[in-house]
């Protein structure tokens, strides 16, 4: 697999190592990448907005032009994307409760050495991985596939299945929402009788509901509450 990285902090000689620390990664593995960097949140926003796409972003949280959390506002928010994987970096670790929103993947304490680039590049791709593999539904006694992935929530009514798609289309089909939750990663939270939810694409998160990246704003079961707080916080910031 290709990858395209990105890089964000005012400060050239960290951009400089984390970029030799990803280089170092993918020297050793059969995936290949490209790294891009910027020393400004102004000028990255502007190519993102010119179109360059990126699959890992590090991003400096203390960027004087423009924070790195309102960068990350902007990824999610204006710009829709909800696949980047932002890895915020800073060397304060205040910043947990501003960051939930925003859905980073991970939150790294300068100095960042090079164990903690690779473990965490390695990591992402594992769950890239997962979300390229298929999930497979049978309906009529024909087995039809969809990515993982793209799969934003399952919803089950009695024996019926639910699959909600993020082009906005659903599947439905026969089965048992205890059943499925087995097939599914381990980022798939279950969060009610009638709920499974994709970690990756929920935008906001409530002690009573959570708000998809689609919009869908689906209740969280009394009984399901400290599970879901449970896993969220060993999912992800």
């Amino acid at each position: 697999m290709f990858y395209r990285i990105g890089i964000c902090d005012d400060e050239y000689s960290i951009c400089k190592e984390i970029s030799q620390y990803v280089n170092n990664y993918f020297a050793e593995c059969e995936d290949y990448a490209d790294v891009y960097m910027w020393e400004s949140g102004d000028s990255l926003i502007k190519d993102l907005e010119g179109g360059t796409v990126l699959d890992i972003l590090f991003l400096d949280i203390e960027l004087p032009d423009m924070n790195g959390i309102s960068i990350g506002r902007y990824v999610r928010e204006q710009l829709k994307d909800s696949a980047l994987s932002i890895l915020y970096i800073s060397y304060k670790t205040s910043y947990a409760m501003q960051l939930f929103n925003i859905h980073p993947y991970d939150f790294l304490i300068k100095p960042v050495r090079q164990q903690q680039v690779s473990d965490t590049i390695s990591s992402l791709l594992q769950i890239n991985n997962e979300d390229r593999r298929f999930y497979a539904y049978r309906v009529n006694k024909v087995i039809n596939k969809v990515l993982v992935g793209d799969i934003v929530y399952l919803e089950s009514e009695r024996k019926h299945m639910r699959l909600v798609m993020t082009d906005g289309t659903s599947r439905e089909y026969v089965g048992k929402i205890k059943e499925e939750i087995n097939n599914l990663p381990e980022y798939f939270i279950q969060i009610g009788q009638s709920y499974i939810v994709n970690y990756r694409h929920i935008r906001e998160c409530r002690p009573e509901y959570v708000i998809m990246d689609n919009g869908t704003k689906l209740s969280i079961s009394r009984g399901y509450k400290a599970d879901v707080t449970d896993k969220i916080l060993k999912l992800g910031v």
